[in-house]
């Protein structure tokens, strides 16, 4: 997946390098590839997946997603009321024993001590559910959006960023998979409900030569 993203030549044009490229470790896995290249590929699978009836089928499906994690939530925060619970009936039953009676402190205290471990891992546990509710938008938003979309997109007023912008609410991540000899790329792209897609397409830019120019070289050089 790129790390990074670089600028070159005069034009500054974009180019998104892997981890490898930056540190020098240039492999066919491994390579810058232009940013165009992508965002073209990927600009173009949004808008003719975010029809109105794609948005309603992806959206019943997030809200299967939604309520899988609201019940998952809730079953965290039963869980940890139960764990606060049997930690403060332990804390309770160790402050009553009696001093004089070691043992039983002793034993009482390493209850309470368990109880109190389980308690911290609930509450991480709970924590956890909270931070994995995909961040989804309305579904009225998306309805609206989505049938305006292509005017939208396309309209020199919509700044770059804003169409970044559309994509990180729409989509969860990018991965530009190793390419092969011919010059293809592969995108996976994986959408905030859960879905994904694998898109194929060219390399491009002004340092990349085309396939069957490449072709041509060597049968000539011949």
């Amino acid at each position: 997946m790129p790390d990074r993203t670089r600028y070159q030549g005069r034009r500054q044009r974009a180019y998104y390098d892997c981890m490898g490229h930056r540190d020098s470790a240039r492999t066919q896995s491994c390579r810058s590839i232009s940013a165009a290249t992508v965002d073209d590929a990927v600009a173009r699978l949004l808008l003719t997946t975010l029809t109105t009836d794609q948005v309603t089928l992806v959206l019943d499906a997030a809200d299967q997603v939604a309520q899988r994690h609201t019940r998952a939530h809730r079953a965290a925060e039963l869980a940890v009321e139960r764990a606060r619970y049997e930690a403060d009936r332990a804390e309770r039953a160790f402050t009553q024993v009696e001093p004089e009676n070691r043992l039983v402190a002793r034993t009482l205290e390493s209850r309470w001590e368990a109880k109190l471990t389980a308690l911290t891992e609930a509450e991480a546990a709970l924590v956890a559910a909270q931070q994995a509710r995909p961040p989804l938008p309305g579904r009225a938003e998306l309805e609206a959006l989505a049938a305006d979309l292509p005017r939208l997109w396309d309209d020199p007023a919509t700044s770059p960023k804003g169409r970044k912008r559309l994509l990180r609410t729409l989509i969860s991540d990018i991965t530009v998979l190793a390419d092969d000899p011919t010059g293809q790329v592969r995108i996976g792209i994986r959408w905030h409900t859960g879905a994904t897609d694998l898109i194929t397409t060219s390399r491009r830019g002004p340092d990349r030569t085309p396939p069957e120019a490449v072709d041509l070289v060597r049968e000539l050089g011949q």
